[in-house]
């Protein structure tokens, strides 16, 4: 063994140990039922996944083939967890459906059970790692939309250093010498343990932004929910098309977390809910003029649902109705008055 493999073995299994420890880490110091603590340390497992073949390919002659494919499903795993950290920090609930970034993983996990050594994998490593650069980027553009909630220096933090580490990966494309890899090997080291030094120095990066607003006394929350009823009222800022939480608290020159709990302990609801619950108010008002007679698509568009789908759904959960049958109902009754 030469001197440039010994370095990667020695480098990258400390990296692996680190990621790991960083894990197992996230994943107890979480909040309990904290979502975002839960994909980071999925993510930094996928990580180590990946690591592993950098470990065994220099170590062993041979390597199972069935390893190899568990590293790829590893690197293709990265992202997806970043990306469902981003979105379990925004103002919108994990949907089932964002899942489905996990399965070009759990695919090659399966083909793992009974690839072929013969299959070139390479193209594999070469696109995971150039699709991990395109969620983190995809991750910060969420991030300055404004559609994020959570710890700002802990996204900062992971994102950085994710981010990094995929541009190293990514730099093998097109350098693969040996020296490269060593040397990409060292800098993962270094960012993972920048992140251990991170955390450990400031235990609050691992909490929500949600934990600060405990302090918040009633009588600021209640002037709150004063101003954020004169914006929908009076300004109707609910008729913006894709209207988030981040913009309303901009409008009103106070903290994303402060305006979501106002909403939350006076309207006993979520942001999008109330939001909704305005347009749909709205929408009832505009039924009721049969004279308009407006179409249904363009009450929705006017009130700020994105789709008409979406104001169907949202009409019925509030009103077990759909716009024609409010109508029609309404204009029941109206006749039975006359």
């Amino acid at each position: 063994m030469n001197i440039w493999k010994l370095v990667i073995v020695i480098v990258s299994g400390i990296a692996i140990a680190q990621g790991l420890f960083l894990s197992l880490y996230i994943l107890i110091r979480g909040q309990r039922r904290f979502l975002p603590a839960f994909f980071l340390s999925l993510m930094l497992l996928a990580l180590t996944l990946r690591l592993s073949k950098t470990y065994f390919y220099y170590l062993f002659a041979m390597v199972p083939t069935w390893s190899v494919w568990i590293a790829i499903a590893g690197l293709w795993a990265i992202g997806p967890s970043f990306w469902l950290y981003t979105l379990s920090s925004g103002p919108n609930k994990i949907r089932k459906m964002d899942y489905l970034h996990y399965i070009p993983s759990i695919i090659f996990v399966f083909i793992s059970t009974f690839a072929n050594p013969s299959w070139p994998l390479l193209p594999l490593f070469n696109a995971g790692a150039i699709i991990l650069v395109l969620y983190i980027a995809a991750s910060f553009l969420l991030f300055r939309l404004g559609k994020w909630q959570g710890n700002k220096r802990r996204f900062l933090l992971f994102g950085t250093s994710i981010g990094l580490i995929g541009l190293i990966f990514t730099s093998h494309i097109f350098i693969g010498t040996i020296q490269s890899y060593t040397v990409g090997t060292i800098l993962t080291l270094i960012i993972l343990y920048c992140i251990n030094f991170m955390i450990l120095r400031d235990r609050t990066i691992l909490k929500s932004a949600e934990s600060k607003s405990k302090k918040v006394r009633p009588d600021a929350l209640a002037v709150i929910i004063e101003d954020i009823g004169q914006l929908f009222d009076e300004q109707k800022i609910y008729r913006k098309k894709g209207l988030t939480l981040a913009t309303v608290a901009q409008e009103l020159n106070h903290p994303v977390y402060l305006v979501s709990q106002a909403i939350k302990e006076h309207k006993n609801t979520k942001f999008n809910a109330f939001v909704n619950a305005y347009r749909v108010s709205e929408v009832k008002t505009r039924l009721k003029d049969l004279d308009a007679n407006s179409k249904i698509e363009v009450i929705a568009k006017e009130v700020g649902f994105s789709s008409t789908a979406s104001l169907y759904k949202a009409f019925k959960e509030q009103t077990r109705l759909t716009p024609q049958a409010f109508r029609k109902e309404y204009e029941a009754k109206n006749h039975m008055l006359d």
